[in-house]
């Protein structure tokens, strides 16, 4: 169960205080867009809407990652899965803080980067007028680079967490073995954890392919063409870290387990149909951008 101690205070806030949010970032989609809403919809900036509700949507979930954690490394106690029980909860404090401290530099690094990308698309688009572009966008920048921030506290935290195994096993904790690793409970929960960790990835990363198959097909005199590099960059990152996130925490789960059952345990996982689907998601997605863009 989320409790919030996990998250710093505006991110407890904003999790408790969802509806304004909700209204807060509208609002300011709409002053920013300058555009009038009843205006023929294909003249709509689909970029940045589609932005804003991608954000609306993954926002709320990044931060119940800490939770999905919290969770199933109490139901793996309760099974008996998970030993000495009294070590979890001071495991447990210094894993969230540890994952804070990942949040903090990760947000500075992705926001630093979409600042960045802004900077590098408006010299390449309007270098002889970059200082009236740079004015005219200036909301727009300042926004997506908050809400990058606020990403990059979720992919530096869920890459924390993805070593939570390898944490147990230097805090002197370890996975019992099961008797039948393919059909336990002890997959399940694991997978559980694993598929928490990577699903928002994946989610995020097929939004920033999809745009960049669309700005692609449109051609170098497309409405969005400024942003093809910096989205080839960014969804080559997003993909990157899927796999890293995703094989850090099979191999954290293997630490965990000790070298013989960690081994079948890692099988069992690779092969149950939780991880087998995100791990099809991501082989299309590779295959997908493997064409030229």
């Amino acid at each position: 169960m989320q409790t919030g101690a996990e998250l710093n205070q505006f991110e407890a806030q904003a999790l408790r205080n969802y509806p304004f949010l909700v209204v807060t970032v509208t609002t300011l989609a709409v002053v920013v867009s300058d555009r009038d809403p009843v205006a023929n919809i294909a003249q709509w900036d689909w970029f940045w809407i589609s932005g804003v509700l991608v954000f609306l949507v993954a926002y709320p979930l990044s931060l119940r990652v800490p939770g999905v954690v919290d969770t199933s490394l109490r139901q793996l106690v309760g099974a008996g899965r998970l030993h000495p029980p009294e070590r979890l909860t001071s495991f447990l404090a210094g894993l969230h803080r540890a994952a804070n401290r990942w949040a903090y530099w990760a947000a500075l690094v992705l926001a630093a980067l979409v600042f960045a990308a802004w900077i590098v698309v408006i010299l390449r688009w309007k270098p002889r007028e970059a200082g009236g572009v740079f004015a005219d966008n200036v909301s727009g920048m300042v926004i997506e680079t908050f809400c990058a921030g606020l990403a990059g506290r979720f992919v530096g935290r869920t890459f924390c967490y993805s070593g939570a195994g390898s944490r147990l096993r230097r805090a002197g904790m370890w996975l019992a073995p099961a008797d039948s690793d393919a059909g336990t409970d002890l997959v399940r929960w694991l997978s559980a954890f694993w598929t928490g960790l990577v699903d928002l990835l994946i989610l995020l990363t097929v939004y920033l392919a999809t745009w960049l198959l669309v700005i692609s097909a449109d051609g170098p005199t497309g409405r969005y063409a400024e942003w093809r590099y910096p989205y080839v960059f960014f969804v080559s990152g997003f993909l990157s870290l899927v796999i890293l996130i995703g094989a850090r925490a099979l191999t954290a789960v293997r630490a965990a387990a000790g070298p013989g059952n960690g081994s079948r345990l890692v099988i069992a996982l690779l092969t149950s149909r939780p991880v087998c689907s995100r791990l099809l998601v991501v082989a299309l997605l590779v295959a997908a951008l493997s064409f030229p863009t």
